[in-house]
């Protein structure tokens, strides 16, 4: 058997060095990736969701407009706090603006959005099912 080399401090320090260049750490956010799918897949999932979000508020509107504007006013200001709160408290491994605008777009959007389901929907198994008044079970679930 022969002894384990050992390394000297300046090699560990390159190769710390080597290692966090080849992370990307502390490079830029770029939104804009044409070649990369998972842009094309997040831009189609926002839009649809966004989408489906103004139809389903356009459609209440006129009965609910009030309590529409106050929501928005309510999580714009719930929207501003939190991420005051995730900007304060993370002092050293601070996001991008650009990336934590991507986020919340992402999470606006998709909530109510694209992967919204409706109430009867057949293949979700988390929801419960429906009972009658007798107790039993009927097959929709929602």
């Amino acid at each position: 058997m022969t002894a384990p080399a050992t390394q000297t401090t300046d090699n560990l320090i390159t190769a710390r060095v080597d290692a966090i260049e080849n992370s990307g750490w502390g490079r830029s956010f770029t939104f804009y990736q044409p070649r990369n799918a998972a842009f094309w897949v997040y831009l189609m999932l926002v839009v649809t969701g966004a989408f489906k979000l103004f139809s389903m508020l356009s459609a209440s509107a006129p009965a609910y407009g009030d309590a529409i504007a106050l929501s928005i006013v309510l999580f714009g200001v719930y929207g501003a706090v939190f991420w005051w709160f995730t900007h304060h408290i993370d002092r050293y491994a601070r996001q991008p603006v650009k990336l934590i605008v991507v986020a919340f777009l992402w999470g606006a959007s998709l909530r109510r959005g694209s992967w919204q389901r409706t109430p009867t929907t057949r293949y979700s198994p988390c929801m419960p099912r429906r009972s009658d008044k007798r107790g039993r079970r009927t097959g929709a679930r929602g």
